[in-house]
């Protein structure tokens, strides 16, 4: 993240959306965030660190079909000029800096919690949360975060 522009975050939540082949889903809402800053770049860090959905078991956010878990989300891409509702999804939210209007904010939230409380699977490792094996895996993601955080703050 931009160092210069993370104190725009402090507080908010973020949404991450996995697409495949069942559709876009939401496999995590965040608490709110907290921004550290790194030198040349920033972290956005929350507590608790919860494991996100798995893919399969998260709430759908949109799928060509016009299926939704969260309808006021299909309403919100409709203007949006691609051929598809996962690209019209894609195009709308790509870099999306502004926080979702509150009533769409509020149902994404509602959604997310309620899967989450009735027994959507949490994924055990972050693989889990994809829609399909990775060609390759971090396996020792604290060795890798250590490095990145030595490596911004330099010699």
């Amino acid at each position: 993240m931009n160092p210069k522009r993370l104190n725009e975050h402090n507080g908010s939540q973020f949404a991450f959306a996995q697409n495949g082949r069942l559709g876009v889903k939401l496999v995590h809402v965040t608490p709110p965030m907290r921004m550290l800053h790194h030198g040349l770049f920033g972290e956005a860090t929350w507590r608790p660190a919860e494991m996100p959905l798995c893919y399969d078991s998260a709430p759908t956010l949109v799928t060509n079909f016009a299926g939704s878990d969260v309808p006021s989300l299909i309403h919100m891409i409709r203007d949006v000029r691609r051929a598809s509702l996962v690209a019209q999804f894609s195009s709308k939210f790509r870099s999306r800096r502004r926080p979702l209007p509150d009533r769409v904010g509020q149902e994404v939230l509602e959604v997310y919690h309620r899967f989450r409380a009735n027994g959507a699977a949490v994924a055990q490792a972050y693989e889990d949360a994809l829609p399909f094996p990775p060609p390759c895996s971090d396996r020792d993601r604290e060795a890798t975060y250590q490095r990145l955080l030595d490596r911004s703050i330099g010699p």
